[in-house]
């Protein structure tokens, strides 16, 4: 058995490790940023911003900047997305996310049904535009801003923002035209159009009717007096030559002037708007490569590789976005690699609240306490390295405590045991080895002392009793003494056993709490 004063100066090496870490402190909270533009044509597109804010979407993103990659010139490289994602893709996406400097294309139906967010973003449902209706707006979008309230509560004309000049057609940004009557009278006058025999055309090329026609294909004249002029000239010349035509009797073949006629006409509307943009959103504190995972997970057809170097911030924006399945994948990674790299499990379970993976990732801290360089125990509160120095020096009290038991004076065998008194001083002896092993390599590691004094393994020769019952009977009472001084719960949970568990606790028994730990009943030790 070590001494006190000796067993203190072997561990104190270990708590200065863990005391003297300074906090570095916590990144700010960040919350969404995103430009919405819900357009209904190609070159129709006004910007808002949005920017909803979710509770525990901490600082991820705050070392995007330090991380992006950069030119020579100080620009930032988009990075190389996966083809279903490219505006060339066969069935390309029409909601353009633009991320740091890379762009996006995804497809609204996938957006919609993976994320809250971005259903409510993409729907237009917004508090903004509730009084008014969607057919009469006086733009086809308006300006939202949801991460501030509006200045006067309930008032639309402060909501709605002020729409751009569109230049694409005059009916785009008139108010009181329904999007109905703007599809009928476009149908409509197409229809007066074709309808029309050539001859009719022919004789009606200065009436308002045909101007009117003509103007809704090729867009407003007033707007370029150039192209005024040179219709005009245009206009007067193909009237000068049919004329001539008329005279001379040329027009005999009407079908393939009218094919004529048709091929020198400007193209429609509709064929700009085929593959209309149906949102640009732009998310200002995200990193490509994080999003990019992200939509790589979201889709089906695609698979998403979760791994230390990517877990932060898909739990980030999984938080932000409201996608639980992403959350649960993150903590199921988190859960089963914490042994890896703790130090880092334990500030994710900080910034995001995590209970679970912060007692299971302090589980293996506190087992290798001068195993962590000091760069990245500054990485966590000083909160944690309080409530890990605490922990620590509580384990190394009760187990200063268990060495002054006296094991043979204490220790009773089973009734059946033919000779009491020999099984005592045989127990001694093995368990007296056992904690002298507990600080052959160094520092007492929880997960070592555990093996040593509550299984009696690892020692050589083992504990080795005449009978089996007085076997069974000495590693019962060994395991009741460690338990009871460790304040260990080994309560068998009530309902069916589940194939495989365990009972009893676990090798990495010493763990911390985020929010505290409740009051444990005060028990003694036999002996003690």
């Amino acid at each position: 058995m070590l001494p006190r004063s000796s067993t203190a100066s072997t561990t104190g090496s270990g708590l200065n490790a863990l005391g003297s870490a300074v906090l570095s402190t916590s990144p700010p909270a960040s919350s969404v940023l995103a430009t919405l533009e819900p357009v209904s044509r190609a070159s129709d597109v006004d910007e808002a911003d949005l920017g909803p804010s979710t509770s525990g979407s901490q600082a991820v993103s705050s070392t995007s900047s330090a991380s992006a990659e950069f030119d020579s010139d100080g620009q930032q490289v988009p990075i190389e997305v996966h083809p279903t994602f490219s505006p060339h893709a066969p069935y390309p996406g029409r909601v353009k996310i633009i991320v740091e400097a890379t762009t996006f294309w995804a497809h609204k139906d996938v957006l919609h049904f993976a994320s809250p967010f971005f259903e409510a973003a993409l729907s237009g449902n917004w508090s903004e535009s509730s009084g008014q209706d969607p057919a009469k707006r006086t733009s086809i979008s308006s300006v939202i801003t949801i991460s501030q309230p509006p200045p006067i509560p309930g008032d639309p004309a402060a909501m709605v923002g002020t729409p751009r000049s569109s230049t694409f057609s005059a009916s785009v940004t008139q108010s009181n035209v329904t999007a109905e009557e703007d599809s009928s009278s476009w149908k409509s006058s197409r229809s007066n159009l074709h309808s029309k025999p050539l001859s009719s055309v022919q004789s009606d090329e200065s009436s308002p009717d045909t101007d009117t026609d003509l103007d809704l294909f090729s867009g407003d004249p007033e707007d370029d007096p150039e192209s005024q002029s040179d219709d005009e000239r245009r206009r007067a010349q193909q009237q000068r030559l049919k004329s001539l035509q008329r005279l001379d009797g040329a027009d005999k073949n009407p079908r393939t002037d009218r094919r004529k006629q048709r091929k020198s006409a400007p193209p429609p509307l509709r064929a700009a708007r085929s593959q209309p943009v149906e949102a640009v959103v732009v998310l200002k504190e995200e990193r490509a490569t994080t999003f990019h995972d992200f939509l790589k997970f979201i889709y089906p057809n695609l698979d998403c590789t979760i791994a230390w170097n990517n877990v932060e911030g898909l739990f980030n924006i999984a938080q932000k976005l409201l996608v639980s399945s992403l959350q649960s994948a993150c903590m199921n990674f988190l859960l089963t690699h914490a042994a890896g790299k703790p130090i880092k499990a334990m500030r994710i379970a900080e910034l995001f609240e995590e209970e679970e993976l912060y007692r299971e990732a302090s589980r293996f801290v506190l087992d290798n306490p001068e195993g962590w360089p000091e760069e990245e125990l500054k990485t966590i509160s000083q909160e944690t390295l309080l409530k890990l120095e605490k922990k620590r020096n509580w384990f190394l009290e009760r187990l200063i405590k268990l060495g002054l038991t006296n094991i043979s004076a204490q220790y009773t065998c089973c009734p059946t045991c033919p000779d009491p008194s020999i099984c005592a001083r045989t127990l001694e002896d093995r368990w007296r080895a056992a904690y002298s092993a507990s600080f052959r390599f160094g520092p007492a590691q929880p997960s070592m002392v555990y093996r040593y004094l509550r299984l009696l393994e690892g020692v050589s020769p083992q504990l080795t009793l005449t009978h089996l019952a007085c076997q069974i009977h000495a590693k019962s009472w060994v395991a009741t003494l460690f338990d009871r001084m460790f304040s260990l719960d080994t309560t068998v949970p009530m309902g069916p056993r589940v194939p495989g568990a365990t009972s009893g606790p676990r090798r990495h028994f010493l763990y911390c709490s985020l929010k505290g730990e409740p009051p444990k009943r005060k028990t003694v030790a036999l002996g003690i």
